[in-house]
């Protein structure tokens, strides 16, 4: 299976041409891809993907000198290249086809300039290229004069009040493309068990519980505000917030990112003052968060994947000889590691350059090891097939 590795990427040589003198009259470029297995649409699919990468390359081209761009190719494909899409404004397909087994498409795009240039869209563009990842956020509250801390997950139906962090948090992070999980949506379709009774679940009751809402993240955690006494002898109180939060991601139950702060408020009303220091404390953690997770998502969609492969109705016999054609001649595979083979489904890791949803797409395209193969689920980074016999 060898011609599975001369399969085109979208990682095409740059070609600098020049801006047209006038740029509302957009880029002509062209995008190809091999078409595999006769399957049309998925070679359109990828031609379109290349033909907008190759206008953000020519984009970049005319901004920037032609020596800084091929000495910084590689940082430039990990943080711009990789999301070209987040980057065109528009686009119009001009000419189309089938040439051989390879699949052509001509378009004239309109590519954002400004944005592109001081990447102000940066947020955006790499949630576009995660397809935009779902939240549940799972944050434990308690306000002065408050004797226990709320949480929704304790309430079997789900409380529809919203706390001011999980408020604020979907405020300042929903503005800027985060997609988060309607819990009001999950009321009578999700069982709370006797783990979730408590403020601070183990974090295998939470992978357990948010896992089943459709989530791919989830951010969970503790904000108290407490009252420091009047400040100097006056009727002013001041009142402290402190947060602390973590982001795990559910396909793998990995912690990506953390965020502990601290903030402060002076108000006349020690209750009215930890509501307003529990916004302002929610409002910087939520900017923090989000920055380490871009950062953590940007380092996936440029270097490697880590991606979980459950494959069932498998005999051990062809195991060994699929783990050896998967890190041996698929496009991307960096390194292949079996987990676990328990009554006909194996469990692998794999290394991956790429996304999820590509490779699973390549697994239904080809045989492996004389296994014909039937993507199940992807969530996440977390693939789950069927092998047909």
């Amino acid at each position: 299976m060898k011609w599975l590795k001369e399969i085109p990427t979208l990682v095409f040589l740059l070609s600098l041409t020049a801006m047209p003198a006038n740029a509302s009259d957009g880029l002509a470029v062209k995008g190809v891809a091999a078409i595999v297995n006769d399957n049309i649409p998925l070679a359109k699919e990828r031609a379109l993907a290349n033909a907008l990468r190759q206008a953000v390359e020519q984009s970049v081209g005319a901004m920037i000198q032609s020596e800084t761009v091929t000495e910084n190719y590689t940082l430039l494909s990990d943080k711009i290249y990789s999301r070209a899409s987040g980057y065109v404004e528009r686009y119009e397909v001009t000419k189309e086809g089938r040439e051989a087994d390879v699949y052509s498409v001509e378009i004239k795009a309109w590519v954002a300039q400004k944005a592109l240039a001081d990447d102000a869209q940066a947020v955006l563009s790499v949630l576009r290229a995660k397809d935009a990842p779902r939240v549940l956020l799972m944050v434990a509250e308690q306000n002065v004069n408050q004797g226990n801390a709320s949480f929704w997950w304790g309430d079997k139906t789900f409380s529809a009040n919203l706390d001011v962090v999980e408020n604020q948090m979907i405020d300042v992070l929903g503005q800027k493309g985060v997609r988060f999980v309607d819990r009001q949506a999950l009321q009578g379709k999700i069982q709370v068990d006797a783990a979730l009774s408590q403020a601070a679940p183990s974090d295998l009751a939470i992978k357990s519980f948010a896992g089943r809402t459709g989530a791919e993240y989830v951010i969970v955690g503790r904000a108290v505000a407490t009252d420091g006494g009047p400040i100097l002898g006056s009727k002013m109180h001041s009142v402290r917030a402190n947060i602390s939060m973590r982001v795990i991601e559910l396909a793998n139950g990995s912690i990506v990112s953390t965020s502990t702060l601290v903030d402060s408020v002076g108000h006349i009303d020690p209750v009215s003052g930890g509501t307003k220091a529990l916004k302002k404390v929610a409002s910087r953690a939520a900017d923090d968060l989000l920055a380490k997770l871009l950062k953590h998502w940007e380092s996936e969609l440029g270097g490697i994947t880590k991606i979980s492969l459950e494959v069932s109705n498998v005999k051990f016999a062809q195991v060994r000889k699929f783990i050896k054609t998967l890190g041996q001649d698929v496009q991307g595979v960096e390194a292949v590691h079996q987990r676990s083979f328990q009554k006909g489904t194996v469990a692998i890791d794999i290394d991956l350059k790429g996304s999820a949803n590509t490779f699973a797409e390549l697994l239904e395209e080809a045989r492996f090891a004389g296994l014909k193969l039937s993507v199940v689920e992807v969530v996440g980074n977390t693939i789950r097939a069927q092998a047909q016999r």
